[in-house]
């Protein structure tokens, strides 16, 4: 860790928070164990609820730890009692899960064994971290890797802490944690087999768009909490906003009994079921797309509130299809252009 203290400095823009706790230096009001990963309610006794806090032990002797504090904010701390670090000091640090997107901040020293830092959107990261494989971290010098074992459900517990201090606070039962790894609705585009668990699946789309969007160059693309997903998306296994424009991501198993086709032409029809103005459809793609088994079509409603929707599916290598959907309400150049950005970065991120 010293040299980790050598080679950065950055200020960090805004207090990370008064109260900043390594593992064991509170008791909690409430307590879970998902896995590997403790969680606990700060403080124990009387005082305003600042935050939940959960941290997993690694071989390497690191804890790493996650935190939300009552007003949203999503942190990330490291302890090792080996390290030796100033308190108060300040590093940067870059972080990306799998080979998505970097992200760099400030991290700062709140005690001689530990580190914690802002994470960016609470939803953007948090997401990428639930379903992602590795959070890889570098200061320059040092790199470091942490497998994101049970972070599915332990990040979902993490969140579900703070809606629970903040329900018993203002005089509310304290409501029971559910874990919700929901079934996509049905759909005849594509229906799923039952071999493959939905959060498995779900967990490859989500990288698999994380690497999307850093093959793409879509660097202001964020995912959507599957639980705030739009009615319309919900079938879809990961959803992202960019400007102007909303996407989603859907694996369809290799177990299906359909193609391409038959899954653009479903799509046609469900979209002309819900345009309750003039609808338009068509094909795009060419020879080349189409020889590749690759289909492209366009779907449009001209109403009050007209919207255009662009359909990609792609074959996955090893059987079954990526079904994608873009769709804006207006700024069509934005939404042709993140469509052609993603249909070109598609086939080289699914030889991955």
């Amino acid at each position: 860790m010293s040299d980790l203290a050598a080679t950065v400095r950055l200020s960090l823009t805004g207090a990370l928070v008064a109260v900043i706790l390594a593992p064991g230096q509170a008791a909690a009001r409430e307590t879970f164990q998902i896995g590997a990963w403790h969680g606990t309610a700060y403080p124990k006794y009387g005082d305003r609820f600042t935050h939940c806090s959960m941290n997993a032990p690694y071989r390497s002797g690191t804890y790493l730890m996650f935190r939300i504090t009552r007003g949203g904010a999503f942190q990330m701390g490291l302890f090792k009692k080996g390290w030796s670090v100033r308190q108060g000091a300040r590093y940067t640090l870059s972080l990306a899960v799998d080979h998505g997107p970097a992200y760099v901040g400030t991290a700062i020293a709140t005690s001689s064994n530990g580190v914690w830092m802002r994470l960016p959107s609470r939803d953007w990261m948090l997401q990428r971290l639930r379903w992602g494989r590795t959070l890889r971290i570098s200061s320059g010098r040092t790199n470091l890797a942490y497998r994101l074992t049970g972070t599915a459900v332990a990040l979902q517990r993490l969140l579900h802490c703070v809606k629970s201090e903040l329900a018993v606070e203002a005089g509310r039962p304290r409501p029971a944690f559910v874990a919700r790894v929901r079934n996509p609705a049905g759909s005849n585009a594509g229906a799923r087999s039952g071999t493959k668990s939905v959060a498995h699946m779900r967990l490859k789309a989500t990288t698999l768009v994380a690497n999307l969007f850093n093959k793409a160059g879509l660097s202001h693309f964020e995912l959507v909490d599957p639980d705030a997903k739009p009615p319309s998306m919900k079938n879809y296994d990961v959803v992202w906003k960019g400007p102007g424009l909303l996407g989603g991501l859907r694996m369809v198993d290799r177990g299906t009994r359909t193609d391409a086709q038959k899954i653009g032409a479903a799509l046609i029809a469900q979209d002309a079921l819900v345009c309750k103005g003039q609808f338009s459809s068509g094909i795009k793609s060419d020879r080349s797309e189409k020889s590749a088994g690759a289909v492209r079509l366009f779907t449009a409603c001209q109403t009050a509130k007209s919207w255009h929707a662009l359909y990609s599916i792609h074959p996955r290598p090893k059987g079954g299809f990526v079904m994608i959907v873009q769709i804006a309400r207006g700024a069509l150049g934005r939404l042709r252009e993140a469509d052609e950005r993603v249909f070109n970065a598609l086939p080289a991120v699914l030889q991955k």
